[in-house]
């Protein structure tokens, strides 16, 4: 298990990243030339977070004058250069096997600025128990904020249920008294990203005020997706290879709004165990593929964790205190040993059914963090890339997604004692911070938590 933590000591740096001119973030199928089945290089808006660590690591390397030509191979002069980049390959299994010393990316996500973009506000995604009402029943609802609702896990067990002989619950949406046969709520998970104070207000366990629906951020308000045409070059004919032509999707973010007023999207990060002096070094950093420039705004970062303030996680953690229930969603994706299973849930066997017990080792016997009851999950991410190290491409691993959704009870048998113990585990090593079993160093699993309250959610059977 390896988790990403935060203390006093760390050096820390906020870092905003804005389009010089286009972005291009491959995705994980497949590409070749005109001849091959697909001759088309898709992009994806955002890119995976070891992209961002990537470009963090060389913003630092080349302050710290490293030869790169030497750094593969293992011979970069000086051991405190070394330690401070990392080594040029771990073992993908051992998610412990990054220095406590080198570099890291405690996160990233999308921002969005009005006026000076290097004041930007991080986005949060959209958990997926938000559910939203179906573009064709709009018309029946007379209430706007009855778009949106909250699935939750069943107060009660349904039989024959899949998984339910570990404790799992079925997650439902909500049945109010408006609905009727006439005007049901049909509705599907929401997608997007939120404002801060939206999100929060979901982690303190409200429902969110007016209609939500009109502030969700698509993620093609980032940028516009622009094809080109590419080629292969004879340089020694000074010619076209043969069959050699190809097409890439790039992105154009909106660093500007069209509109003309002072607002744009861009990046936000925080890196660690390095100094803002030293990746202040250059404003201009080289992200994604084709080493498109961006431009980046550093900043010495001295909060434990820029995304939550301590007063804000506080309240949350009062909400999760009084209704003993807490969900985990995603920020950014996840490898996990056991799939969509975090290494801290573990299966302990009962009389009649087994259940899923969170259980954070931080002891020998470890602390409490309540049962698993419910779980919402879409399609896995996928994620390859290029092996420098081994000049081929990456195998490619199965991710859990952005806002995938774990909801948790605490038990009876946890007193007041072990809640509290819980809760500082929540605070000091979920909250903001990247929690999967494999590179988390790397930024992957960014996780936040919040409070879910008693669910008056039903099957409609």
């Amino acid at each position: 298990m390896s988790a990403s933590s935060t203390s006093s000591q760390t050096t820390a740096s906020l870092v905003t990243l804005k389009a010089h001119d286009v972005w291009f973030f491959r995705n994980s199928k497949p590409f070749g030339s005109g001849a091959a089945t697909s001759a088309l290089a898709e992009t994806t808006k955002l890119p995976m977070p070891s992209v961002v660590f990537g470009a963090a690591r060389t913003a630092l390397g080349e302050t710290l004058e490293g030869d790169w030509s030497h750094y593969y191979d293992g011979s970069l002069a000086g051991a405190v250069k070394r330690q401070r980049l990392g080594p040029p390959e771990i073992d993908p299994s051992d998610g412990s096997a990054w220095p406590a010393s080198a570099v890291r990316l405690s996160g990233v996500l999308p921002a969005r600025w009005f006026g000076d973009w290097t004041r930007a506000e991080p986005l949060f995604p959209v958990p997926m128990f938000v559910t939203v009402r179906k573009a064709a029943t709009f018309e029946t609802s007379s209430d706007a904020s009855d778009n949106v609702r909250l699935a939750q896990p069943s107060d009660h067990d349904v039989i024959g249920f899949v998984g339910d002989d570990q404790g799992l619950r079925p997650v439902l949406t909500p049945i109010t008294s408006r609905d009727t046969l006439e005007s049901p709520f049909v509705g599907k998970p929401a997608t997007g990203w939120l404002q801060r104070d939206d999100f929060v207000a979901l982690a303190c366990g409200q429902s969110p005020h007016g209609d939500l629906t009109e502030r969700l951020i698509d993620e093609s308000e980032f940028a516009e997706t622009e094809t080109r045409v590419g080629i292969a070059r004879d340089n020694h004919r000074r010619t076209v290879q043969q069959g050699m032509l190809y097409q890439i999707q790039v992105d154009r973010w909106r660093t500007l709004s069209q509109s003309g007023n002072a607002s744009g999207y861009g990046l936000m990060a925080r890196v660690e165990n390095a100094d803002a002096d030293e990746l202040a070094t250059s404003s201009a950093w080289r992200l994604g593929g084709e080493s498109r420039w961006a431009w980046a705004a550093v900043a010495r970062d001295d909060s434990e964790q820029p995304w939550l303030n301590a007063k804000v996680r506080g309240l949350i953690l009062d909400a999760i205190r009084a209704h003993r229930r807490w969900w985990m969603t995603l920020a950014s994706p996840a490898v996990f040993d056991h799939g969509w299973r975090p290494s801290w849930i573990q299966i302990r066997p009962g009389e009649d059914r087994s259940s899923l017990e969170a259980i954070w080792p931080n002891d020998a016997d470890g602390t409490p963090l309540g049962q698993l009851v419910g779980l919402l999950l879409k399609a896995p991410q996928t994620q390859s890339g290029w092996d420098i190290a081994h000049k081929r491409p990456k195998r490619i691993c199965r991710m859990a997604p952005i806002g995938a959704v774990w909801f948790f009870e605490f038990n009876d048998a946890m007193s007041d004692q072990v809640v509290e113990s819980a809760l500082t585990v929540l605070d000091r090593h979920l909250q903001g911070r990247c929690i999967a079993d494999r590179q988390a160093h790397a930024g992957y699993g960014l996780a936040f938590v919040g409070a879910w309250s008693s669910s008056s959610a039903r099957s409609t059977n």
